[in-house]
């Protein structure tokens, strides 16, 4: 996964045909939101690595079932060989301990987002360091910029991350968020995520697959 600088995760919908054909491009990884209908079958099964969220509607996802529900959705994921879970750092702690023992190889994301803003640094770095104690694989820390130096903020917890031992990702949203995306990669992130399409992304400040491998060539040294 991290033999290249670039490393996609693209957004795809567990049983559309776009997960196939972001399997089939090399650096990318399917990243798929499972819905309230969604049962685990080979359709999860693609020729390349596959990153499974199951987000809540207070965390800008489509799930508004139960919560006990939710996570147990998320669980059933790891026998189908999945390369990595994503689960919210607002989720249970109980649950995520147990996940953490019991998923193999599969990687354990856990992601903390806010839709609203970027936290003043000290509530930041609160939420950054008890992450950090966390047993996961991979941080995910993203927020809204409203002014470019938030994107500095977030930036600046990569390295940081990396020294303490911890893979992560981060980068701020929105339309003063979008050059955060592409500088994250260059910094050490983990992934970058990008839609196959335009008009199917997650979050404000999206650019596509293609945009985003164009610019990385033309900035790449």
């Amino acid at each position: 996964m991290r033999s290249k600088l670039l490393t996609l995760a693209v957004l795809a919908s567990v049983g559309l045909g776009t997960s196939a054909e972001a399997a089939s491009n090399p650096q990318t990884v399917v990243s798929t939101d499972v819905t309230t209908n969604t049962t685990w079958s080979g359709e999860i099964l693609l020729d390349g690595p596959v990153v499974v969220t199951n987000r809540p509607t207070r965390e800008g996802g489509r799930w508004s079932g139960s919560e006990k529900a939710r996570l147990a959705l998320l669980a059933d994921a790891l026998p189908f060989g999945v390369h990595a879970l994503d689960v919210e750092f607002s989720a249970d702690p109980g649950f995520r301990r147990d996940l953490f023992l019991r998923k193999g190889p599969t990687k354990l994301i856990l992601s903390w987002h806010e839709f609203q803003e970027t936290p003043e640094d000290g509530k930041l770095e609160e939420i950054f360091t008890a992450m950090l104690r966390e047993k996961a694989d991979i941080l995910k820390l993203v927020t809204w910029a409203h002014q470019p130096q938030d994107n500095l903020r977030l930036l600046g917890l990569i390295p940081r991350a990396r020294a303490a031992g911890k893979e992560i990702i981060a980068f701020c949203m929105g339309p003063l968020g979008k050059w955060s995306r592409l500088a994250a990669p260059f910094l050490g992130s983990f992934l970058s995520y990008a839609p196959l399409q335009r008009g199917k992304t997650s979050a404000p400040g999206q650019v596509t697959v293609n945009e985003m491998r164009r610019l990385f060539r033309l900035l790449r040294p």
